[in-house]
């Protein structure tokens, strides 16, 4: 039994002189998904949630040894998100045998993210390396300039033990390159800032925000418009207009209590800023498509009107 990413030159000298032979080979695979649950169950002693089964099946890519590690997190309550210590310490061995130069660029490229585009890692000899990195199995090439690790558990094996100032540097520098290549693509630029805990993370997380709620795309709405508002350093004007995209998303997505609360609060903040234009742009900034038989939160909706008629009155 051997890896077909690492042959080496004794074994491959053997198969050569088999190959004649035509000897019955057989290739192993990753476990389906339907196998994971089953091998997942086994180690928690009952039958898995199909959503952590799922989540197990895809961090793993069915590797078995993966699978029962991940497997014991959830059994003792663990974060599936996080690497198991026996999974780390066989990645770190298996990355331990690769070139330090080979090494390095997968740091960087576990900074991108599970998906890898070429033309964002820095320095020379970058093809070589995601190849090399790829004939050892730690990479899989999807396209032209393409590359995705091969476990999302290798991955973050590489970006956690990474410094915490480290990949705030490396996530700036992959900003900087984006806003270059692909200027357009907000939600990669608002993450890569976010990371970088960077002043311009607001501006971008706003536009990501705004976008996902074009694709209806609530949830991830909330996401950006909640990363908007911790990295803001705008006037409250400015500021209103955030926490109403917030109220909006929650809304859509169906967290109506923190809707209203925000609401509130942004009702409150208006009015005291004395600016009625203001006031009516909170005011209609609600477009929620809703339909009630009786108002849910009686206060608010008496809030609301009294606010509105002095509004209108001003």
């Amino acid at each position: 039994t051997y890896r077909t990413t690492d042959v080496p030159e004794r074994l491959a000298t053997f198969l050569g002189r088999v190959a004649r032979a035509e000897p019955t080979r057989i290739y192993l695979g990753g476990l389906s998904l339907g196998d994971t649950a089953t091998v997942a169950g086994a180690v928690t002693g009952g039958e898995v949630d199909p959503a952590d089964a799922r989540l197990v099946h895809r961090r793993s890519g069915g590797n078995p040894f993966f699978v029962r590690e991940l497997a014991r997190v959830l059994a003792a309550g663990g974060d599936l998100a996080s690497v198991p210590a026996g999974v780390r310490d066989v990645v770190r061995y298996r990355l331990a045998g690769l070139s330090d130069h080979v090494q390095e660029v997968l740091r960087h490229a576990a900074v991108l993210g599970e998906d890898v585009d070429l033309a964002l890692l820095p320095g020379d000899g970058v093809l070589d390396a995601l190849e090399a990195a790829a004939a050892r199995g730690f990479l899989v090439e999807v396209g032209t300039g393409r590359f995705r690790f091969a476990h999302a558990l290798v991955r973050d094996t590489l970006y956690q033990d990474l410094s915490r100032s480290r990949r705030a540097r490396w996530h700036a520098a992959v900003a900087e390159a984006l806003e270059r290549s692909r200027p357009g693509d907000v939600e990669a630029l608002a993450h890569h800032l976010l990371q970088a805990e960077d002043p311009a993370t607001a501006r971008y997380a706003r536009a990501a925000a705004e976008q996902a709620e074009r694709r209806f795309a609530p949830h991830q709405a909330v996401r950006w418009w909640r990363a908007a508002l911790d990295h803001s350093a705008e006037a409250p004007r400015e500021r209103l207009t955030l926490v109403m995209g917030l109220v909006r998303a929650l809304a859509v997505s169906g967290a109506l209590a923190e809707a209203r609360r925000h609401r509130a609060e942004a009702l409150d903040l208006a009015e005291a800023i004395g600016d009625p234009e203001l006031t009516a742009r909170v005011i209609t900034a609600f477009d929620v498509p809703a339909s009630w038989t009786e108002s849910d939160d009686p206060e608010l909706a008496r809030r609301i009107v009294e606010v509105t008629e002095r509004t209108l009155a001003a």
